[in-house]
């Protein structure tokens, strides 16, 4: 089963403010993509060339590094029979504009972390299934 939309927005989202991959895209020459997804993404655009600039963009990253920014292998959690779709009370970081798949775990104690394009917060919400 391949990646969706959401989850390649949110490897990019995971990356998109480290210098060290802002590199990688120059290098593979890149850098015009970066620049239009980010523009995209931060005006909330349905843009028809938006999976295939990320898609691309993890091509050249991955002919830089030996590997793309999307993640190896999918996780997924389903609850048990009888139990509730919300995993206890665990939340996870979402995308304030619901357009990519969320960032993480909230762990209680840490800080809210921003959305890389739009510098808003991230919402937390219950993790479902």
């Amino acid at each position: 089963m391949g990646l969706g939309l959401p989850e390649k927005l949110a490897a990019l989202c995971r990356e998109l403010d480290d210098p060290v991959f802002q590199d990688q895209a120059r290098a593979g020459g890149g850098a015009h993509l970066l620049t239009r997804l980010r523009r995209v993404l931060r005006n909330g655009e349905d843009h028809p060339c938006l999976e295939a600039d990320l898609d691309e963009l993890n091509r050249l990253i991955e002919e830089v590094e030996g590997e793309g920014f999307y993640p190896g292998a999918r996780r997924s959690y389903s609850p048990l029979p009888g139990g509730s779709a919300t995993a206890g009370g665990a939340r996870w970081w979402t995308c304030p504009t619901g357009r990519c798949s969320g960032f993480g775990l909230v762990r209680r104690g840490r800080p809210t972390p921003a959305c890389a394009v739009t510098g808003d917060d991230l919402v937390a919400r219950p993790l479902t299934s």
